[in-house]
């Protein structure tokens, strides 16, 4: 008799065998993907929520470091995304959800005959904030963009950027280091 040519009672139970060991390897390949996307657990990033120190920093950032495009009174900030807006309203940062937030003119815009453009003016601003590897500390970014007019030139787009390393220091949060800047 020859391998595999016996009795026909015989194959359903390798067709079961069969299909047991092609899900046992389904779930071990998803359980690696996930492992691979997310990483263990010893390693995922901390889903502990920034502190109001942490919120006072970004306030603080948003309204008095990120401003290449200009500062003027009554300028406005608008959220880039829905999680930039849940952070700056935790940071106490005014946004502005109207119709017309979004495109704003840079502050520091002027028009053909060099003054001011009129209002609104401000900044679509971008937050991302993420725990640093070792969960001690935060990765701050804030990206604030606008349309840059020059003498009634442009409106050109006009984005400033700056990351931050903040680690609590002293028992107080502070910002340890500059990251990065950018400005287009």
């Amino acid at each position: 008799m020859r391998i595999g040519s016996g009795p026909a009672h015989n194959a359903p139970a390798r067709t079961e065998l069969g299909h047991s060991m092609r899900r046992t390897l389904i779930a071990w390949i998803i359980i690696a993907f996930i492992i691979a996307c997310y990483g263990p657990p010893s390693q995922r990033s901390s889903s502990r929520t920034p502190t109001p120190q942490v919120f006072a920093l970004l306030r603080l950032v948003v309204t008095d470091s990120v401003n290449g495009g200009g500062t003027r009174e009554g300028q406005h900030y608008s959220a880039a995304d829905s999680l930039s807006g849940r952070l700056l309203s935790s940071a106490g940062v005014a946004i502005d959800s109207s119709p017309l937030a979004r495109g704003f003119m840079c502050p520091g815009s002027t028009t053909i005959s060099g003054t001011s453009v009129p209002p609104p003016v401000g900044y679509t601003v971008r937050v991302s904030i993420h725990a640093t590897s070792d969960s001690a500390g935060w990765l701050l970014g804030v990206n604030e963009s606008c349309g840059w007019m020059n003498h009634g030139r442009g409106p050109s787009g006009f984005e400033e950027g700056r990351s931050w390393e903040i680690r609590k220091v002293a028992g107080k949060w502070r910002i340890v280091r500059a990251l990065g800047v950018h400005t287009t």
